[in-house]
């Protein structure tokens, strides 16, 4: 079994080590221009953005062949999921891709403009996330075959959500500003997967290709990196997963 994460705080990175021991991230197969991944059996685990796919998801999915008799993907999510599942397999139908699996947990949402992390921490328990990775892991365990189809009304708001949100990733990077005084640690350029990040002497500029991951905001030491509009001044990353292991997902 392979499989290949999206990260950013740490959620996705949990979820697949639970699932497998044959990590690869998909940032680091993107840069290396892999073109065709074989196994018997391929995982694809990533966190909802926009209640749809990481454009960095579809673009592996663009330049990657996958050839496997069984293929899953696992979404992580906060609030909302919205027609997740039918966004992704309409995707990889596209491109001529079976997927034989999907299922989203339920895991802390990481979106400072909408959620205060200290809030989202403390309902952790509430989210049952072991019971819901149990589930996962048995069933794909036993190759099941199952993706929960979305309503009309699911599909109908994720596709407006989805222009709203690459409409978002088109300003992004005027979201973000720096508020106090840069230590030039460089950990905002190490965690951004898309290489959007430069260090200048007034401190990090953020330049147009952001996919609004928030990495750079949730992991600076000093938490000079705002974003407009968030809920908290509190950040986030999954108590399992080290700055180390963003940092190597990310490189």
């Amino acid at each position: 079994m392979k499989i290949f994460y999206l990260t950013s705080t740490g959620n996705s990175l949990f979820v697949a080590r639970q699932l497998g021991t044959e990590l690869y991230s998909i940032p680091q197969v993107l840069k290396e221009g892999i073109k065709k991944i074989e196994a018997d059996e391929i995982g694809i685990v990533y966190p909802c953005y926009g209640v749809g796919t990481p454009q960095q998801v579809l673009k592996f999915l663009d330049q990657v062949k996958l050839k496997s008799s069984y293929i899953f993907a696992v979404m992580t999510y906060g609030k909302m999921a919205g027609a997740s599942a039918s966004h992704l397999e309409r995707e990889m139908k596209k491109r001529g891709i079976h997927l034989s699996y999907f299922r989203q947990i339920l895991m802390v949402d990481n979106y400072l403009p909408l959620f205060d992390m200290q809030r989202e921490i403390a309902s952790i328990p509430e989210k049952k996330i072991d019971q819901q990775l149990s589930l996962i892991e048995r069933e794909i365990h036993r190759q099941k075959h199952r993706i929960h189809r979305n309503t009309l009304p699911q599909s109908l708001f994720t596709w407006l959500y989805q222009i709203h949100h690459n409409h978002l990733l088109k300003r992004a990077h005027k979201k973000i500003h720096i508020q106090g005084e840069c230590k030039n640690c460089k950990i905002c350029v190490k965690t951004c997967s898309m290489d959007n990040i430069t260090l200048e002497s007034k401190g990090p500029m953020f330049g147009k290709n952001c996919q609004f991951c928030l990495a750079c905001a949730h992991h600076c030491p000093e938490q000079i990196i705002r974003i407009k509009g968030e809920k908290g001044s509190s950040r986030f990353r999954h108590e399992e997963v080290s700055l180390k292991d963003i940092i190597a997902a990310n490189q």
